[in-house]
């Protein structure tokens, strides 16, 4: 009985010792991981800060446009005004 307990007590320990090695093995593996997924956070945060500058400058010169377009349309207006 005790040679048993004695076999039954060194397998649990090498499993053990093999269930360590398996969690420091993935653990590594996952914190990396989470590393480079935070860094893909960040950098997406970046881009979608920079996207939403450059649509704001894409509608600040859309309007720039518009109302340039509309100025040489009164412009044009008013000198056929004049020549008539």
């Amino acid at each position: 009985r005790n040679e048993a307990a004695a076999r039954l007590s060194d397998f649990v320990n090498s499993i053990e010792v093999h269930l360590m090695q398996e969690i420091s093995v993935n653990s590594e593996m996952f914190f990396q991981a989470l590393g480079e997924l935070q860094e893909l956070g960040y950098r997406m945060e970046h881009a979608l800060a920079k996207t939403r500058a450059l649509r704001a400058l894409v509608a600040s010169t859309d309007a720039d446009v518009l109302r340039t377009n509309e100025c040489i349309q009164r412009q044009r207006r008013r000198r056929r005004n004049l020549e008539r």
